[in-house]
């Protein structure tokens, strides 16, 4: 099961606290169905956890009986409950009171604190879904009821953080893609462990990215350090191909043969070898006397 599949049966198995909050679970699932009118009702998921939670509300908060229909679709399963009776109907319009507010979120409904998590809750398990985090922070509910998407839109940003609205063919998306909302959202519905996931995965990212600077620095440093080793290493050939390698300092004359011998040292160790051994300051210090010394020679040649 997808990342998003496996959030989604955590969630369902969550029981609503209180008699309020599943009848705000229920209005959540049934305003974001497949299809929800005069005609009849139409729920359908991928996740058998959500179609069994929705089936149970139904019959918790509405008496009403369904059945899903489970049908398979090369490697996708699906799991379809339908309800067009009147009578059945009726019942779940009275849940809003009312069938004109059957795509609104209806805030007047809820009767305590914990009913709008319940709402985000229904929400996410009818229309929702959250990308794995290993590819990306994505996560979104989708209805084409915009009324529906702009009431959800204003009670996430009441309660988590302003999410984005977009147009996706004829439905209207609500997203997030930072992943400290993403992390926010869904801990607010209970599903810990994916939040979790995702703040494990950003920490991951962080190190990963640590490392990669550290690397491109010490490779850039490394780059450096043979750069200045081969212009010392030249600029010490050219001293002697003008002869003047014996004017220099006893120490000097030392260092650089060091440096010619041992390309491939940091001044660090040039230093231990030398007699006595020196610091990687002095050792910095009479290359630099090397490389001006190197300059007089040339202007004078």
């Amino acid at each position: 099961m997808s990342f998003s599949g496996n959030t989604k049966a955590s969630v369902s198995s969550l029981p609503p606290e209180r008699d309020c909050c599943a009848s705000t679970q229920l209005r959540a699932m049934l305003s974001y169905s497949a299809s929800f009118d005069e005609k009849g009702l139409r729920f359908i998921t991928e996740t058998p956890e959500v179609s069994d939670i929705f089936t149970s509300l139904l019959l918790i908060c509405t008496d009403t009986a369904a059945t899903p229909e489970m049908s398979e679709k090369k490697t996708v399963t699906t799991y379809k409950t339908e309800i067009t009776d009147k009578t059945s109907l009726k019942k779940l319009f009275s849940l809003f009171g009312g069938e004109k507010n059957i795509h609104k979120v209806n805030k007047e409904l809820f009767k305590c604190e914990k009913c709008a998590s319940a709402y985000i809750r229904g929400a996410f398990l009818a229309a929702g879904f959250v990308n794995s985090p290993e590819h990306s922070y994505h996560l979104e509910i989708s209805s084409p009821h915009a009324d529906l998407a702009v009431d959800t839109a204003v009670l996430l940003s009441e309660k988590i953080g302003m999410p984005k609205i977009s147009a996706r063919k004829s439905n209207q998306i609500i997203y997030y893609r930072e992943s400290a909302l993403v992390e926010d959202f869904l801990t607010f519905i209970g599903a810990s462990k994916a939040a979790m996931d995702i703040m494990s995965e950003q920490i991951k990212r962080e190190l990963r990215n640590q490392a990669n600077r550290q690397s491109n620095f010490e490779v850039a440093n490394l780059g450096k350090t043979v750069d200045a080793a081969n212009a010392q290493i030249n600029a010490i050939s050219e001293i002697r191909a003008y002869g003047k390698f014996d004017q220099m300092t006893p120490q000097m004359q030392m260092l650089a043969n060091l440096r010619t011998e041992h390309d491939d040292m940091s001044q660090k160790e040039l230093g231990e070898l030398m007699q006595p051994p020196i610091s990687k300051s002095q050792v910095s210090k009479i290359l630099s006397k090397i490389m001006k010394f190197h300059e007089l020679c040339k202007e004078k040649k």
